[in-house]
């Protein structure tokens, strides 16, 4: 597979730092952003995409910007194409890792909602022995639906890929 094709997936990959809760009260915090971060990274970890997408609201969706020197283009994906995109991703990844950086959490004033933005550095091994390091920022919403914290929008801009 193209190893720009790999790249892309991953950047999109995990430029989502949440994860589903159900959730008892009525307005969201600063800690429980914090929390769904957390939760999200082990559910990835798990490479376990039917629950990944247990993290998104129905009608999420997922915009992945590439960089002028991919062209520019910018992919907008629901949730059902981008898991089946994650899952190619993972049959083909020998190795994954991601670490986030610049984290910050805006709560808005109803509480039902926030914004998260953050800076990702990606590496891993794809079969085959190509390597790859992607960086990417990112701002995730996530909002109270039916009682549960979910992601609502995600926009992934990819800032370099190597």
């Amino acid at each position: 597979m193209h190893r720009t094709y790999m790249q892309f997936i991953f950047a999109i990959c995990l430029s989502f730092t949440l994860a589903v809760n159900t959730y008892a009260a009525d307005s969201i915090s600063e800690s429980d952003a914090k929390d769904l971060i957390t939760s999200f990274h082990a559910t990835v970890e798990k490479r376990d995409a039917e629950a990944v997408g247990d993290f998104f609201a129905k009608n999420a969706k997922i915009e992945v910007i590439m960089p002028p020197s991919l062209g520019g283009k910018k992919v907008t994906m629901d949730v059902s194409q981008f898991l089946m995109v994650l899952k190619q991703g993972w049959r083909t990844a020998e190795t994954y890792s991601y670490e986030l950086e610049d984290i910050e959490i805006t709560v808005n004033a109803d509480g039902k909602s926030a914004s998260i933005t953050d800076t990702m550095t990606e590496t891993g091994k794809f079969k085959g022995g190509i390597t790859f390091t992607t960086k990417t920022s990112g701002k995730t919403t996530i909002s109270l639906v039916d009682g549960k914290l979910l992601i609502t929008k995600v926009v992934s801009t990819v800032e370099s890929m190597e």
